[in-house]
């Protein structure tokens, strides 16, 4: 079965999914090698600027990719790499030099690592468009650098807000075998290593509402309104439009999406790493007003400079040249005067 059908679509039939997830994601420790230096590669910051591979080259970009994917799962999984490498090697190799830059934060004085943070946010992004394959490629580098379920299941939960049923959908049907798999009293490991600061902050996300008093009556008092905005004005700078327009025209649907929201940030993740997906998805969906609520609750919550630049690099791994720009101009005011 292929969900959405059409060319390039990735077919989604459950048997076969299930047995490549099963297969593909929990490899033995050293299946993910971006942290790890190569034979061919000492130093994982000395970039190679040159435009086509060598005989073994290419051979370790294969065994990148197994380790990553498992052996001989490159020609299905992501064809567009030996695809790439016979038709145009040149563009292959300067998207993996660009990749390398973004991912692993290369010349900025505050980096984020990658893994696992540029992965993870990652793994987020694919559950909202869905993507299958990268959310197991991506999501459950957790498991590999020493995370726990629940921290995985507390990032669907996040990516739920902004997938809607059919990314959800997706999601659960290719991680269910994954998650079945993973028995959080043997596989569990002490947490995602997130950087240094990086805290979980139950409170952040809460505007002051008692939800669970608040009535079902399609109306909102004006503290309760007030709770919101305030949140809003103190967390990401300014009060999104949607609520004023839900408030004055369906403010029950206001308060059950607030509850919602807060339901979903609560759990195991750092609020840091929260605000820097809220960032890459609002300038992967283009979106500058979100872009500008994005760095300013990084920034809140004690997001390095650097860090929200890095991001927004690594979104333009999706946006190339032509949607960068709506993600830079939204965010070059809110960057400006914060030293890094």
């Amino acid at each position: 079965m292929t969900q959405f059908g059409g060319r390039g679509w990735v077919d989604c039939d459950p048997a076969r999914e299930r047995h490549a997830t099963t297969v593909n994601a929990f490899r033995a420790p050293g299946w993910f090698d971006d942290a790890e230096p190569t034979p061919e590669r000492t130093n994982m910051d000395e970039l190679d600027w040159s435009t086509q591979y060598t005989p073994d080259e290419w051979r370790s970009l294969r065994e990148h990719y197994d380790r990553i994917m498992g052996p001989d799962q490159l020609d299905e999984l992501f064809p567009f790499v030996p695809f790439m490498h016979e038709h145009r090697a040149d563009t292959l190799k300067r998207y993996r030099l660009h990749v390398d830059v973004a991912t692993r934060g290369v010349g900025l004085a505050n980096r984020l690592t990658n893994p696992p943070v540029a992965s993870l946010v990652a793994g987020h992004y694919y559950t909202t468009l869905p993507y299958p394959h990268g959310i197991v490629a991506d999501l459950f580098v957790a498991k590999r650098v020493g995370g726990r379920r629940q921290e995985v299941a507390d990032i669907l939960g996040l990516a739920w807000l902004h997938s809607g049923m059919h990314g959800m959908n997706t999601a659960s049907r290719v991680c269910q075998p994954l998650m079945d798999q993973w028995d959080p009293d043997v596989d569990d490991g002490p947490g995602i290593p997130w950087p240094d600061g990086w805290t979980v902050d139950p409170d952040a996300f809460r505007c002051g509402i008692d939800f669970t008093h608040t009535g079902d009556a399609d109306e909102i008092s004006d503290a309760d309104l007030a709770k919101i905005e305030d949140w809003h004005r103190r967390v990401q700078g300014e009060v999104p439009a949607y609520v004023r327009f839900f408030a004055s025209n369906y403010p029950l649907a206001l308060k059950a999406f607030r509850a919602r929201y807060e339901t979903a940030t609560q759990g195991t993740l750092p609020k840091q790493y929260i605000a820097l997906c809220h960032l890459h998805l609002a300038a992967a969906w283009m979106c500058p007003e979100a872009v500008r609520r994005g760095v300013h609750m990084a920034r809140y919550f004690g997001v390095e400079r650097d860090h929200v630049v890095q991001i927004l690099a690594f979104s333009q791994l999706y946006l190339g040249d032509i949607g960068i720009d709506t993600a830079v101009l939204a965010a070059a005011d809110a960057l400006e005067g914060w030293s890094a």
